[in-house]
């Protein structure tokens, strides 16, 4: 299991507050992202998300916190398409860390 610092998660917390989407646990859904990303990739690290939403943007990025000095040396980024709620744009981009290179060549 991946685990992330308190920060991280109630951050994830607030934002899936601030969503008020009552169907979505934005934690529950980075932290099985993270295991997955871990189980594939053995040489993860942690992740960015980063959230857009109208004109406002939300980054958030954690490492795992069994490895906080180890350098990023890998890197995979997820983009979402742009979704359109009412008047908003809505983006979602993850980025995933490793600590070799070439560690998500198999995930791309």
């Amino acid at each position: 299991m991946v685990k992330f610092s308190e920060v991280f998660a109630s951050n994830l917390a607030l934002l899936t507050t601030i969503l008020d989407e009552p169907n979505v646990n934005l934690a529950t859904a980075v932290e099985q992202l993270a295991a997955d990303s871990k189980l594939a990739v053995h040489a993860f690290l942690g992740l960015s998300i980063v959230i857009t939403i109208g004109d406002r943007r939300v980054a958030l990025t954690a490492r795992e916190s069994a490895s906080p000095t180890v350098a990023v040396r890998s890197s995979l980024q997820i983009s979402f398409p742009a979704t359109t709620f009412g008047e908003s744009s809505n983006a979602l981009n993850i980025v995933l860390y490793g600590s070799k290179p070439g560690a998500f060549i198999d995930l791309a």
